[in-house]
């Protein structure tokens, strides 16, 4: 279940967050924005698979799981972590399943509807077995 109220999403790639860290966005410093502990689809469902918030705080993909040292990361992750994908930008993400790439990219996309967005993660979701439902 993906909550829109603590749902990150459109900010572009690079912009989001598994669960944003405490303190101040990295680009509205000057604005005060502080996070409210929002995250991206992909954090929901690190959630679900049960990682902690300071597991997945500050993490931007699931592959930061793995290289901050977060306990047997991969096999908890399970089937986020298959296969290779290249995002048409040349980020490379070897470990992750491609399905995880068009996810983030989905997510984070601001040229995309929200009626689309959603539609697009929930049949990625379907793809990796996982039921997603949009909750306000």
């Amino acid at each position: 279940m993906i909550t829109r109220s603590k749902w990150l999403r459109g900010q572009q790639p690079g912009g989001s967050w598994l669960l944003e860290p405490k303190g101040k966005s990295r680009e509205d410093l000057l604005e005060e924005v502080v996070y409210a502990d929002r995250m991206c689809c992909l954090g929901f469902e690190c959630k679900r698979r049960g990682f902690t918030n300071d597991e997945i705080r500050g993490k931007t993909t699931p592959l930061g799981l793995e290289t901050s040292g977060v306990p047997s990361a991969v096999a908890r992750a399970g089937n986020l972590f298959v296969g290779e994908h290249t995002l048409a930008s040349n980020y490379t993400y070897p470990r992750l399943n491609a399905i995880v790439a068009d996810l983030m990219r989905d997510n984070d996309s601001g040229q995309i509807s929200e009626p689309v967005r959603e539609a697009r993660i929930k049949k990625g979701f379907a793809l990796l077995g996982v039921e997603v439902s949009f909750v306000d």
